[in-house]
């Protein structure tokens, strides 16, 4: 079971998830989960973030494509919901 999740929101901006991505994973606490949310980006881009997360090594990091683009309030209440399945069964949840 993760003791952190991290969330982290997107929408059009693949240069920012490779920057967030990686500052998470440098970081020197490694019991962490951390779940990227695409907002329904342009089809280029989603594919752009689905390719950084799916290109990682690190299983921690997992990638969820949202339908349809909710706001910040559909994010926060997905990052909410995944930090629940999260903690009580250690996993960030399925990925789409």
């Amino acid at each position: 079971m993760a003791k952190v999740f991290i969330g982290v929101p997107t929408f059009n901006r693949a240069d920012l998830v490779r920057q967030a991505v990686a500052s998470t994973r440098a970081q020197s606490f490694t019991d962490r989960q951390a779940l990227v949310s695409d907002n329904c980006s342009r089809p280029d881009v989603t594919a752009e973030v689905r390719a950084i997360v799916g290109g990682l090594v690190d299983k921690r990091v997992r990638f969820h494509a949202q339908a349809g683009n909710d706001g910040e309030y559909g994010q926060g209440w997905l990052f909410l919901e995944r930090s629940a399945a999260c903690s009580s069964r250690g996993s960030a949840g399925p990925t789409q």
